[in-house]
């Protein structure tokens, strides 16, 4: 049996030249099953990256809904009559008999 360096130019033989010489075979008679054990790993890779994505676009989405449900949800600043009523009677705008008709007239409503 030649040696690996029996090659011309003296470059050594490579792994499936090797195997042809000898009759072998291997999966699918390419690479000589050097991809046998990496096809699971790339598989699994390939697993983790479509994960890894999803997870991305997962908290992508749940941060935007949860940015504009929060601005969606706080009301603005609305008074309720009330307020308005406690605001201008300690504004000096009504005196205490107005505000006192005013308040009883909001609260039968």
């Amino acid at each position: 049996m030649p040696s690996s360096y029996d090659w011309p130019e003296g470059r050594p033989r490579t792994r499936s030249q090797r195997y042809r010489e000898r009759g072998e075979t291997t999966m699918c008679g390419w690479l000589n099953g050097m991809m046998s054990g990496m096809g699971a790993w790339m598989a699994l890779w390939g697993l983790v990256g479509l994960v890894l994505l999803a997870l991305f676009i997962v908290g992508l989405v749940w941060l935007i809904r949860s940015l504009t449900r929060d601005a969606a949800s706080k009301p603005a600043n609305v008074e309720t009559p009330q307020d308005i009523l406690r605001r201008r009677y300690a504004a000096g705008e009504i005196d205490e008999e107005e505000y006192l008709r005013r308040l009883s007239g909001v609260c039968q409503r």
